[in-house]
């Protein structure tokens, strides 16, 4: 049996970033060289997501009408997942999206390090109270929601959530954010 490996390239060993999370053992990580990628992500397990650098790596999604550029979803394990390096939306757009840039439900601890999400309807949505985020250092702008919170639990510090129709919306009393050393501004 040939073992998945632990780390892989786009687009060196995939062209397409959702083949490599495919592909990639649990746990393992995806590098994501500079570019932009037109996909949706699905994932519902252990991976990380690393790109070159934020302002080089661009997720802009498919379709305007997706639910989410990027799913993460898990129900019956958890999940560990981590984004670093990269961003998702549009910067250019002038035009806000009907979708969420990246989408958390069920059994995940997540961490989003240096991320920048533009011009979605919701920036970040974490649904479940069985969601676990850790958002560092991410620039949430031009969205409708910048962190949209269901029930999740949310530790947001040193980030930027700025310009948007709503910078945060909490829509039940289950979820708990915490705010640290962060600028919220023009929402």
């Amino acid at each position: 049996l040939m073992q998945a490996p632990f780390v892989v390239q786009v687009p060196r060993d995939f062209a397409k970033i959702q083949a490599a999370i495919n592909a990639v053992a649990e746990g393992g990580m995806v590098f994501i060289a500079p570019g932009v990628y037109r996909e949706t992500l699905y994932i519902d397990k252990s991976v990380r997501l690393i790109g070159a650098r934020r302002d080089q790596v661009q997720l802009v999604g498919e379709h305007q009408d997706q639910e989410a550029i990027i799913k993460v979803v898990s129900y019956d394990r958890p999940i560990q997942i981590f984004f670093g390096w990269f961003t998702v939306g549009d910067p250019q757009s002038v035009q806000v999206s009907s979708r969420t840039g990246i989408y958390f439900n069920g059994l995940v601890q997540a961490t989003l390090s240096n991320l920048a999400i533009y011009t979605e309807a919701r920036g970040i949505y974490a649904m479940s109270n069985k969601a676990h985020l850790i958002v560092s250092e991410v620039n949430m702008m031009n969205n409708e929601i910048g962190l949209l919170l269901g029930e999740g639990h949310v530790v947001v510090q040193d980030s930027i959530i700025q310009e948007n129709q709503i910078g945060i919306l909490t829509l039940y009393a289950q979820g708990n954010l915490t705010l640290t050393h962060n600028i919220l501004l023009k929402n």
